[in-house]
This record gives C-alpha cells, structure tokens and sequence, in this order.
C-alpha cells in the first residue's frame, strides 16, 4: 500500500494528471515536503518528498507495529494468530493521514478517465496472457512450467509469473504471443 500510493503520485505528477497545489492540501505530503532540501531541480525534488513520504509512513507501520507487540507480548506463535487486532498497522494518527491521502488519489487520480481507460487496457493485457498461456503452457519460463509438471496448478503457476512482470514486459510479452 505504501509503494503503490506513493508511486501513483509520482506517475499522476509526471503525467500532469495531479499538481503540487493540489498535494499541498494533503496533510502527508506537507510533512513530507518539511523533511525534504527544497533546492533542486524539481525532478530530484519531487522524488525526495516521494521517498520522504515513504519514510514517514514506514516509520510509523514499524513504530506501531513494534508498539502492538510490545504490548501483547506473545509467548507463541498462537498468541499472534488469536490477537484482537491486527499487529502490523499504522498508528491511529497515521491511519487518519493515509485515508486522507488515499482519498486525495481516488478523487484526484483513480478515477480519472485517462486512468481508467489505462487500467482497463492493463486488466485486457493481463487477461490475453492469462488466457493465452492457460491455452500454451508450455510458453511459460522453464521454472513456471516446472511447477505444473511438480503437481501445481496451471493458473497459479500463469499468475505467479504474470504477478512478476513489469509493465512493459507484460506489454511485449502479450504483443508476442
């Protein structure tokens, strides 16, 4: 969740689909942007306050996180297993930013038509390989085809493999088959 927001703001920046006076609404990114040298070009600076948003909300999932443990203090794995809530989570404060942050993408980013339409395009791509390899394993990597032959099942060696893939690597490979 983090990478994947902090990402799509990055893209929705560079796509001019989202602007800094937009962002400076968002609370996060205002905090970000104080952890962050403000003389560079803007491309480098732009990715510093990525990674600086990065940073403030890793720290805080570790914090809480180390927080929550601290205070069951599991004796066994089953302690774990049987907690009230989950452990790995953000602080309370830090939930409230980041729905506010994700809210910003969905009004701002997701639900944009040139997002949309991209993502349609992304789910047909992954559709034609899927479909495409169910058809041909044999088309798969040595080491995917591997696990069909080891018993697995066909479908979730395709994913796995489709799961790996890069944009542009899905892309090609989907022009390919």
């Amino acid at each position: 969740q983090i990478a994947y927001q902090n990402h799509d703001i990055d893209d929705g920046l560079r796509a001019g689909i989202i602007t800094f006076e937009e962002l400076d609404t968002v609370e996060l990114w205002k905090q970000a942007i104080a952890e962050t040298y403000a003389y560079q070009p803007e491309k480098a600076w732009t990715q510093q306050v990525v990674s600086s948003l990065i940073k403030i909300m890793s720290r805080d999932l570790l914090m809480e996180t180390a927080r929550r443990i601290r205070n069951l203090n599991p004796k066994k794995s089953a302690d774990i297993r049987n907690a009230d809530c989950r452990l790995a989570s953000f602080s309370p404060e830090m939930e409230k930013k980041n729905n506010a942050l994700r809210h910003f993408l969905y009004s701002k980013l997701y639900t944009q038509s040139r997002v949309v339409e991209q993502s349609e395009q992304g789910k047909q791509t992954i559709k034609r390989i899927f479909y495409g390899l169910e058809q041909r394993p044999e088309l798969l990597p040595d080491e995917f085809f591997a696990m069909i032959t080891r018993g697995e099942k066909k479908e979730i060696a395709i994913k796995d493999f489709i799961a790996g893939m890069t944009d542009k690597f899905a892309l090609d490979f989907a022009e390919n088959l």
